[in-house]
């Protein structure tokens, strides 16, 4: 895996893990406490998880068709300053229904999170070993929010959700 990657992966793995492991010890009583309009521990874990999915199997598919792709440059640089402001700021955002409640299942346990975002984020670490350099500095992914973005900008925005996600669950954590 390339050097980029790597050091991305590495550090969204290791806060995964840490956040996963505080989300294990507690009750499940505690991972599935709803407040009025927000979502439970557990259903902040799984929109992670599907929306690192969907970013990947985004990726995968629009390689598929080996495409013309653009050279990374200072807009793609502003994209990401604009994707740190908005995942650093306090306001809220509505997420895409395809990574939203709509899409939580009913029974929904700390185990089946695990499992899925385990096997997604080996899935993510093997495409990214078998790609190699090749796509280094080339906008490939489409952010919501940002627009295109490199393959370590997608890595960072998963970075940024996850801060942002695990910062507001944090104080739920703590309880």
């Amino acid at each position: 895996m390339n050097v980029k990657y790597s050091d991305k992966f590495e550090k969204i793995e290791k806060a995964k893990s840490k956040w996963m492991n505080e989300l294990g010890k507690l009750s499940d009583e505690k991972q599935k406490s709803e407040t009025v309009g927000q979502w439970s521990l557990i259903q902040h874990g799984y929109h992670l998880y599907l929306a690192e999915k969907g970013s990947l199997a985004y990726v995968k598919k629009k390689l598929s068709f080996n495409p013309t792709l653009d050279k990374s440059g200072i807009q793609t640089v502003f994209r990401i300053i604009l994707l740190w402001f908005f995942m650093t700021s306090p306001f809220k955002f509505k997420a895409p229904a395809t990574v939203s409640e709509v899409n939580f299942p009913d029974n929904l346990t700390f185990e089946m999170l695990e499992r899925c975002w385990e096997e997604s984020r080996t899935d993510l670490k093997s495409f990214l070993n078998s790609i190699g350099d090749k796509y280094i500095g080339l906008e490939v992914y489409k952010q919501p929010l940002a627009g295109r973005l490199t393959l370590v900008g997608m890595l960072r925005f998963f970075e940024l959700h996850q801060n942002r996600h695990f910062a507001h669950s944090k104080k739920h954590l703590n309880r």
